[in-house]
């Protein structure tokens, strides 16, 4: 599945989507192999959003035994250039499934977007990215088109699954108005399971506009996980 990028104005911005919980040692879930379709039917649905009382559409969910380039776990994009952001599409593997969400118009959405898979390099893609949360935290990095990323650890985000770690990239827009876009992310293992949650919006006027409360999106995503790999 093809990871939707959104369009700001003249630029197009990839939602591709610190540790956050507290100092307990992480725990290991003893997880089964899951297949893709068991993966999926543990992601999100518009009904498991519900509460937060806003309307929400699926607009794409796939489950897929070839990972195609341009779809990667993470954009590479969101990651400055300590991050490595490409070494960590290679640790993603080839199968899992995901899905994609939206809410608000078609003109300025919201979207989210979580995908989740299992294989033999979960814990090293986890590592990776607790990594590169580290070595851009608090970094201004700019891309070819003149706009800017910075990256903060998430600090409001509740511990979810065995580990797991949260940021949010805010985006400076070069010639757009208003100019200013994010995208909160958070990496959790369940296991021998990876999932990645994102949720960001296109310009608004300030970096918490235009969203839901991803706090409580994040809790849906991992609770409905979890009930997956420790039934």
């Amino acid at each position: 599945m093809r990871w939707r990028a959104v369009i700001a104005g003249p630029v197009v911005i990839s939602l591709a989507f610190v540790a956050c919980g507290d100092d307990r040692a992480a725990t290991t879930t003893t997880s089964p192999a899951f297949t893709p379709q068991q993966l999926s039917e543990a992601l999100l649905t518009t009904s498991d959003l519900g509460g937060l009382g806003i309307v929400w559409t699926e607009t794409q969910r796939d489950v897929f035994a070839t990972r195609e380039p341009e779809n990667p776990s993470i954009d590479p994009s969101l990651w400055c250039p300590a991050g490595k952001g490409d070494e960590l599409v290679a640790l993603a593997g080839g199968e899992g499934a995901d899905v994609e969400l939206m809410s608000g118009s078609s003109e300025s959405p919201y979207i989210v977007r979580q995908q989740a898979w299992t294989n033999a390099d979960v814990e090293r893609y986890f590592a990776s990215v607790k990594g590169a949360v580290d070595a851009c935290s608090g970094v201004t990095w700019t891309d070819d088109g003149g706009n800017s990323y910075t990256l903060a650890p998430s600090a409001t985000v509740p511990a979810i699954g065995d580990d797991s770690v949260s940021w949010r990239v805010t985006i400076e827009l070069t010639g757009a108005t208003p100019s200013m876009s994010f995208t909160d992310q958070t990496a959790s293992r369940f296991g021998d399971v990876m999932m990645v949650l994102q949720g960001g919006a296109t310009p608004t006027t300030g970096p918490d506009a235009s969203g839901p409360n991803y706090v409580l999106v994040a809790r849906s995503a991992g609770d409905k996980m979890a009930g997956l790999v420790t039934p």
